[in-house]
Parts: structure tokens; C-alpha cells; sequence
């Protein structure tokens, strides 16, 4: 499948790697080839684990996972020394 590793590589359904058609692209040959619902289902995931996780995902994660780092052990150290 042709818009599979297009959509694995690149940002998902906007990579225009299998064709002219860059959203009707990942849709047709899917859906002629097995159901619309495949379809969908295959563009979804996809899109799910490229995008949101390189770029949505990471960066929130990221920024809250330091964030929490930086606060949380500070106070829970502080607390923790002088009470213990």
C-alpha cells in the first residue's frame, strides 16, 4: 500500500509522495483496493503515530515531563530533608 509507508514516513495523509492527489491519494486506491472503513482506519493510525507523537505529543510530554521534573523533586526534596 502505497499510502501506507507515504503516510509512515512523512506527516500522514498531507504527504503527496504517491501521487498528484495528495488527500484523494490516500483514500481512492485503499478504498477501491479493501473498504472505506480500512481506509480510514489505516490513514487514522497513521496519522496517529506520526504526527501527534513527533510533533503534538512530544513537545507537550516533553515540556510537562521537565516541567514536573524540575518542580515536583525540588519541593519533595526540600520537604522531605528537613522533615526526615
Amino acid at each position: 500500500m502505497v499510502s501506507e509507508r507515504s503516510t509512515d514516513r512523512r506527516c500522514g495523509p498531507v504527504a503527496p509522495v504517491s501521487g498528484p492527489r495528495p488527500t484523494r491519494a490516500a483514500t481512492s486506491p485503499t478504498a477501491h483496493r479493501t473498504v472505506r472503513l480500512t481506509a480510514h482506519r489505516t490513514v487514522r493510525l497513521t496519522a496517529h503515530r506520526t504526527v501527534r507523537p513527533t510533533t503534538r505529543r512530544t513537545a507537550s510530554r516533553t515540556a510537562r515531563a521537565i516541567a514536573s521534573r524540575t518542580a515536583r523533586p525540588a519541593v519533595n526534596r526540600t520537604a522531605r530533608t528537613p522533615s526526615a
